[in-house]
């Protein structure tokens, strides 16, 4: 999962989400199935906008493209 951001700056967050079945008293049920989910920050990338003004679409693009390339390197390391 990726999230990219636009201000000042743009930026790209990879999240990794886990779900484990449990066994164990202390697990929350979720839909009759003990789960327990951990959620942890893999990597980010961020940049600063230019001083010169750039549109918004401009920047969400340029966003977009670290958040893909971000990802390509992420599905390099699982295969």
């Amino acid at each position: 999962m990726s999230f990219v951001t636009l201000l000042e700056k743009y930026a790209c967050c990879a999240y990794v989400r886990i779900t484990e079945k449990v066994t164990d008293e202390t697990a929350r049920e979720v839909n009759g199935d003990e789960r327990v989910v951990a959620v942890s920050l893999v990597t980010s990338k961020a940049r600063v906008t230019p001083t010169k003004t750039e549109s918004i679409s401009r920047l969400e693009l340029a966003a977009c493209v670290i958040a893909v390339r971000l990802e390509t390197e992420l599905h390099k390391l699982t295969v």
